[in-house]
């Protein structure tokens, strides 16, 4: 199977519209199926499995019906049955590197499928023979319109006819990756000429690799130039595999945040007993803290007093806690 082009104006097409949906389903099917010339051997039973495999159909019924339409041509050619897909070559630009067609062509003096005898085919569209007939333009992709690939412009096909496209090398996309990477380098300059510098470069080390070197870089001071044309460019760092450039380790700065709160005294609202006096609460980080706090609900801080306030359901859940810990205590205490 291959990758082939579709035009939206397929689906409104009203010839192939005239044909029963899985017939039209089959059809962009056959397309994959195609080789460059746009044949293929005629084995309905292995067509099936290919394009329409999880469903019941007379696949040899199919082609006939795409076949009397004049969308396909079954044709005997040295013995062999074969198909073909008229002008298929005008409207698919397959890859440079996909395989000629071992499949000889369908021509004037041929034996279609099923005849028994040399024939012309006749075409609906008038009463021409050897000139097979063209696809409806709906079916053209949008891909080989001239003006669709470069709007504004015209494009001449080449000597066989076809019109040029975008090469693979010439489509790629810059991948975020990149982006992330062009982001962070200092000095933002011939971004095209980067992207490909970077594409060489990742071929020879690793994304994490790059983004780790660089980051160093920036955390090391590196790139602090008193004016920035003096650092270069993103792609002169890529091609220079900078990334193996040995930088003077640089600690990290100590984190300085809290770890530790004081909460607010427990006092006993039925009895008016103090359950739990000031407390001061340590974690090993402050995320940890930050986590307790919130698992505690911990309001806001009394700046006055010094230490933390509980939300209402929060001071409640701590007033039962205190008194479940004292019960505890006091059971213990007696069983001494």
């Amino acid at each position: 199977m291959r990758a082939r082009n579709i035009k939206p104006g397929y689906f409104v097409n009203d010839d192939l519209g005239a044909l029963p949906p899985i017939t039209r389903i089959a059809f962009a099917g056959l397309w994959c199926i195609a080789d460059r010339a746009g044949r293929m051997e005629d084995k309905p039973k292995r067509i099936k499995v290919q394009i329409l495999p999880y469903d019941d159909v007379d696949m040899d019924d199919i082609l006939n019906q795409l076949h009397d339409a004049k969308f396909i041509t079954r044709y005997i050619a040295d013995g062999q049955e074969y198909i073909e897909i008229p002008n298929f070559s005008l409207h698919q630009n397959p890859h440079k590197h996909e395989r000629e067609s071992e499949i000889p062509p369908y021509s004037e003096q041929v034996h279609t499928l099923h005849s028994t005898s040399t024939v012309q085919v006749q075409y609906k569209d008038g009463d021409c023979t050897g000139q097979a007939r063209l696809i409806p333009d709906s079916l053209i992709p949008d891909s080989l319109i001239p003006d669709s690939i470069h709007p504004g412009t015209v494009q001449e096909p080449d000597k066989g006819g076809r019109v040029p496209r975008k090469t693979k090398k010439d489509a790629a996309e810059e991948t975020p990756e990149f982006q992330t990477f062009y982001l962070m380098y200092p000095r933002h300059v011939k971004r095209a000429i980067a992207f490909k510098a970077w594409q060489a470069a990742i071929k020879k080390t690793t994304v994490d690799r790059i983004m780790e070197a660089l980051h160093n870089q920036l955390r090391a001071g590196v790139f602090k130039k008193d004016d920035p044309q003096y650092i270069m460019h993103p792609s002169s760092w890529l091609n220079g595999q900078c990334w193996d450039d040995d930088v003077p380790f640089t600690p990290a700065p100590p984190d300085t945040r809290p770890t530790k709160f004081r909460v607010q005294p427990i006092i006993d609202p039925e009895t008016g007993e103090e359950l739990e006096a000031v407390r001061t609460l340590e974690y090993p980080t402050f995320e940890a803290m930050e986590a307790a706090m919130k698992s505690m609900q911990v309001d806001r801080k009394d700046d006055t007093a010094g230490y933390w306030l509980f939300t209402e359901a929060g001071y409640a859940q701590q007033v039962e806690a205190a008194r479940r810990k004292r019960g505890m205590f006091a059971g213990l205490v007696r069983r001494i």
